[in-house]
């Protein structure tokens, strides 16, 4: 299939170039926010990311010396956007999703760090500060990520099921999930999907909207965007080489940018913490690092999916 070949071949670059940016720490560092750049969230993400990869070249190594720096981050209540910020839910959550995917399960397991981050609705509150202020409220893109840090990590099913239900609860009435910390419903949609999924099954009426919505691109053009389509697509179980799929698909590969992966996408938000806040542009990841790890796992699954195959997620790729 030329479609697959393609995808197959940008996915090869894309981890290669990956593979090249790691730190001789063990980090990816990406974005140029006021805090710094990012190292905890973004070495988990890519490296979670990189896990749909484990067999090509260089990337076992890189995964390991990944493992490494991600534990040597890890402090009281988690882990953060780098280790000068405090501890949030969503990184740690990739974090420990990541151990869990590259084989370090026993460490996932004994550091789980996030009930204190969910509220008794089962929602997830992406920092615990109490002059948070906005960024401490309840979140539609972070809940559903803790929920599958909650899987990996082994939670007891009464708490899986509350995150579950706020999940369901912080759906639009008739639509998909609105993102805080991005520009783009598409991560919120994406993690919401995946973790009912695999949590039990998607209701119909989600999954029914969910469709419908799919088709509306709209200027989704970004690879972050885009990939996260992809993701979509595949979790509420969309025929691979389906109009609606495939469309994720030539797109994300119209936007690769041969030996240096996919370029950066301008989505992560800073969002106010008050009414009297500035509302923040969104930002990109300079180097392409985090667009260009999402796109190698979505179309890492589509590729699998595509020939019939299946692609454990969040789950050890090789063993540490």
């Amino acid at each position: 299939m030329i479609a697959s070949r393609y995808a197959s071949e940008s996915v090869r670059k894309g981890v290669a170039f990956l593979v090249d940016m790691q730190s001789p720490d063990g980090f990816w560092r990406d974005y140029d926010l006021p805090p710094g750049t990012s190292e905890d969230w973004t070495t988990a993400w890519i490296g979670w990311c990189l896990t749909h990869a484990a067999r090509h070249r260089g990337v076992a190594l890189s995964l390991g010396q990944a493992v490494r720096a991600i534990i040597s981050a890890h402090r009281s209540g988690g882990w953060g956007y780098n280790r000068r910020q405090t501890p949030d839910a969503d990184s740690t959550s990739w974090c420990l999703r990541f151990l869990a995917a590259a084989g370090a399960v026993r460490y996932a397991r004994a550091n789980g760090d996030l009930e204190a981050y969910l509220d008794t609705g089962g929602a997830a509150h992406t920092f615990l500060d109490a002059g948070a202020g906005s960024w401490g409220d309840a979140h539609p893109d972070v809940t559903p990520v803790v929920g599958l840090a909650l899987l990996v990590t082994v939670a007891s099913p009464a708490q899986v099921f509350r995150v579950r239900q706020a999940v369901l609860d912080a759906r639009r009435s008739g639509g998909v999930w609105s993102s805080f910390w991005w520009n783009s419903d598409a991560y919120a949609t994406a993690w919401s999907v995946e973790f009912l999924a695999r949590s039990g099954t998607i209701p119909q009426g989600p999954a029914l909207d969910v469709r419908e919505w799919l088709p509306d691109v709209g200027s989704e053009c970004s690879a972050m965007a885009l990939a996260h389509r992809l993701l979509v697509a595949l979790a509420i179980g969309m025929e691979p080489l389906g109009e609606h799929t495939m469309t994720a698909v030539d797109a994300l590969l119209d936007l690769a940018d041969g030996e240096r992966g996919w370029p950066p996408s301008a989505l992560l938000l800073v969002p106010p913490r008050s009414d009297g806040s500035t509302e923040s542009i969104p930002h990109a990841d300079v180097a392409g690092l985090m667009s260009t790890a999402t796109a190698v796992a979505a179309l890492s699954r589509w590729i699998a999916a595509a020939n019939g195959s299946y692609l454990p997620t969040d789950r050890a790729a090789f063993p540490h």
